[in-house]
């Protein structure tokens, strides 16, 4: 497995560091904030998820949101409806969404990646159709209030608390990511993505691949759902109407294809809009330009950007030094 370099593990430290000691200096009490920064953390988990899909096997999905619809619906059926433990509806929304994520996988993995946007798209219009109307499970327009938050040993936790345990459930969702991406599994993805023929000649089962990454992909934006639902505690349709276009964008503004850039993307785009609210109704434009921009300018997103930004540094570095000096460092 490719190790992350010394820099990269000193960077990751300091967002870390940064992520969990700032917040002690803001007011506990204030909701609004910590609820933001729980959403960037649950956000990110959800973009992370559909760069496994679109970054290293080259699928791509229309309605990734509707697994994390799944995913806030059964936790919040589960736990708010049928007073199950909220831990056991995790697992559950989890489980679901895997077993979701495998019919669809089943059904396009065979075909190229349009017929699979397509299908993802289809699902995603059938299941708000299903959770508006069917009003004796998902209790329709009205939503499910009274959903609980998870606890640990009874004591169920605030908003504050809430956003620790979203970062840390981000920061081993992120590990675990990393293992698999740099693990034999992540170099079949790589290679289902660049050059399936040549992959498949080479003994990689393509359409098993395939199916499997679409699969953990669809319970990790089942578990992001499930942790929006225990948080906001109030789930209706409209509450992930036209979120699956947002997560897409969050995966290419961060970098789609980076490990790093779907936690920055989703961040962006998660506070941004805090700061535009008088745009009101014309936020999707925002988000439209932000898309654009990046596409034109930084066409491998912010990551990507940052990236090409320090070799241009590290190249004029190396050109001032002397030949004596650009000897040594060739050495």
């Amino acid at each position: 497995m490719k190790k992350m370099s010394r820099e990269s593990r000193i960077i990751v430290l300091l967002v870390v560091l940064a992520a969990v000691i700032f917040p002690c200096f803001l007011d506990h009490g204030n909701n609004y904030i910590f609820q933001i920064l729980g959403k960037c953390a649950i956000y990110s988990m959800c973009a992370i998820s559909l760069n496994l899909l679109m970054g290293y096997t080259g699928q791509f999905s229309l309605g990734h949101g509707s697994f994390f619809m799944v995913g806030a619906y059964v936790f919040g059926i589960a736990a708010g409806v049928y007073h199950v433990n909220p831990w056991i509806a995790l697992v559950l929304s989890v489980a679901v969404c895997y077993l979701v994520g495998y019919i669809l996988g089943f059904a396009g993995c065979k075909f190229t990646a349009i017929y699979l946007a397509m299908i993802t798209l289809g699902f995603s219009k059938v299941l708000t159709l299903v959770v508006t109307n069917e009003v004796w499970l998902t209790k329709g327009p009205n939503g499910i209030s009274g959903i609980p938050k998870i606890s640990f040993f009874g004591y169920k936790l605030n908003t504050f608390g809430f956003y620790f345990f979203a970062l840390a459930c981000l920061i081993i969702m992120f590990y675990l990511y990393y293992n698999m991406v740099n693990s034999a599994t992540g170099r079949a993805f790589k290679a289902v993505r660049g050059k399936p023929i040549a992959a498949a000649t080479m003994g990689v089962n393509v359409n098993r691949y395939k199916l499997l990454v679409f699969a953990i992909s669809s319970s990790m934006a089942g578990f992001a759902g499930a942790l929006y639902a225990s948080m906001i505690a109030y789930i209706s349709p409209s509450s992930f109407s036209g979120i699956s276009v947002p997560l897409i964008i969050m995966t290419i503004v961060g970098g789609c294809g980076t490990l790093f850039g779907p936690v920055i993307g989703a961040c962006v785009l998660t506070v941004l809009p805090e700061f535009l609210r008088g745009a009101g109704t014309y936020i999707d434009g925002v988000y439209g330009i932000v898309a654009l921009a990046t596409i034109l300018f930084m066409p491998t997103g912010i990551m990507g950007g940052l990236v090409a930004l320090r070799k241009v540094i590290a190249e004029k570095r190396f050109s001032g030094k002397s030949v004596y000096e650009k000897k040594g460092a060739a050495k």
